[in-house]
């Protein structure tokens, strides 16, 4: 394989280069260099993980307010039950009362036979 460069008469031609100094004048709106796509994932990965982690946080406090909360309700499920055993017994008290004493406003009381009037 063979390059000649235009009128090369040697086996070897030189190019020869002049560089100056790099200037960089900013890159382009809306253009993303590789390594940019990258740490811009990355970024948004960390983000996500940060974000996961305080709703897992709240997840995990909410958590323990809701079993507190099941242990007072049970507690006091349990208290509304006796109180209800109580009332009950009330009713039941309160109705034996209730038939001892309407037996004996059926008898003739002397007052209401007699009337203060007559």
């Amino acid at each position: 394989m063979k390059l000649n460069y235009g009128n090369s008469l040697n086996r070897f031609s030189w190019i020869i280069y002049k560089l100056e100094n790099l200037k960089c004048y900013g890159k382009a709106d809306g253009i993303v260099y590789p390594s940019e796509k990258n740490e811009d994932r990355i970024q948004t990965i960390e983000n996500d993980i940060e974000e996961n982690t305080r709703e897992i946080e709240q997840v995990k406090e909410r958590t323990v307010e809701n079993q507190n909360d099941i242990e007072t309700n049970q507690i006091e499920i349990v208290e509304i039950k006796e109180q209800t055993v109580e009332n009950q017994n009330d009713i039941f008290a309160l109705q034996s009362r209730t038939s001892n004493l309407e037996t004996k406003v059926n008898q003739d009381d002397f007052y209401f036979k007699y009337s203060a009037n007559s």
